[in-house]
């Protein structure tokens, strides 16, 4: 958690475009740059730091919503004029762009993303830091950043551990958007709704649904499946043991197995 207060520390200003407000055990950041379509810029970028930043360090909230208030996109990408005649060595430097691949990458809850419209290139690569995305059926998901010379940077070749490596360069490499129901058949998405407001309702009920549950048991659920898509064989499984293991040590897990034996809801403190 303290981590993820550094990092969000490096940004300044941003809140203004970025909302958080909690409910119940829920955390909900909502991108809210209308004329921008949510582009990404080192604003936003700086509020979804320190929304985020807000989210780990409250211990009521157990899982976060990402979502967009604006009505024709998510999150349209990077804003291109502020790349035009930038170099080599300024992208590598890019501090901002640094950061919230880490705040991102290491943020230890679980992440409910809800897209609606549009996600492409760096919007795309947002919604792909989450654990569980849902969408309307108009969402557009796609990879244009080939088509100006270049291609994803914020993480983006790795959803070719998603959808497989000739998946992924097939989108990568044309450009092309896919639609919520590809997106959803390749496991991009896991939920498509009618439309926007059901979206955001269908993210909430899964994300209150999650949040039932002890905070320790989903943070180290998160680290394992994390571990184990990027490693396999006996370092995951080895991982994952013990992880599992260090939950006895907790009350969630003496509430849990107890509450199961006396057949009652467990009521988990997350002491």
């Amino acid at each position: 958690m303290e981590r993820i207060a550094n990092l969000a520390s490096n940004f300044t200003a941003g809140e203004d475009i970025v909302l958080f407000e909690t409910q119940g055990n829920v955390g909900i950041v909502t991108l809210n740059s209308v004329q921008t379509l949510n582009a990404l810029s080192d604003q936003l970028f700086a509020g979804i730091a320190k929304a985020l930043s807000a989210a780990a360090g409250d211990v009521k909230v157990k899982v976060v919503v990402l979502k967009s208030s604006v009505e024709k996109a998510f999150c349209a990408g990077a804003n291109l004029k502020g790349m035009v005649g930038k170099k080599y060595e300024h992208q590598l430097l890019d501090v901002n762009f640094t950061k919230i691949r880490q705040v991102l990458s290491t943020f230890p809850k679980p992440i409910v993303v809800a897209v609606n419209s549009l996600a492409l290139g760096g919007g795309f690569e947002l919604a792909l830091f989450g654990d569980v995305i849902v969408c309307d059926v108009n969402a557009k998901f796609g990879f244009p950043e080939i088509k100006v010379g270049l291609f994803p940077g914020l993480g983006g070749t790795l959803i070719s551990k998603t959808i497989g490596r000739h998946r992924a360069s097939l989108m990568i490499f044309t450009g092309e958007n896919i639609n919520a129901e590809e997106a959803k058949n390749l496991g991009i998405v896991q939920r498509v709704f009618n439309n926007v407001e059901e979206t955001h309702k269908g993210a909430m009920e899964i994300a209150n649904k999650i949040a039932k549950f002890s905070q320790y048991s989903l943070i180290l659920a998160k680290r394992s499946i994390k571990f184990s898509a990027n490693e396999s064989g006996s370092l995951a499984l080895e991982n994952e043991a013990i992880h599992f293991a260090s939950l006895f040590s907790m009350e969630a897990a003496k509430e849990g197995t107890t509450a199961f034996v006396e057949k009652r809801k467990p009521n988990f403190s997350d002491k």
